[in-house]
C-alpha cells in the first residue's frame, strides 16, 4: 500500500494522470465526430454535383440531335 498516502487517497500525480488521459479522450471524440460530418458533407456535395454535371451533359446530347 505504499502507494496510499496516509488518507488513504492517491498522490495527485496520479490523478493529473487521470484528467489529461480524459481530455484527450475528450478530443479525440470531438475530432472523430467533426471528420465523420465533414466526410458527410463533403460526400453530399460530390453528389450534387455529379448529378448537375450529368443533368448538364444529357441536356448538350438532346440539344445536339
Amino acid at each position: 500500500m505504499s502507494h496510499l498516502d496516509s488518507a488513504g487517497r492517491r498522490p495527485c500525480r496520479n490523478r493529473r494522470r487521470g484528467a489529461i488521459t480524459l481530455e484527450w479522450v475528450l478530443l479525440v471524440t470531438v475530432i472523430i465526430i467533426g471528420t465523420v460530418g465533414a466526410v458527410a458533407a463533403v460526400r453530399n456535395e460530390l453528389v450534387t454535383e455529379y448529378v448537375e454535371i450529368l443533368e448538364t451533359i444529357c441536356k448538350m446530347s438532346i440539344c445536339e440531335t
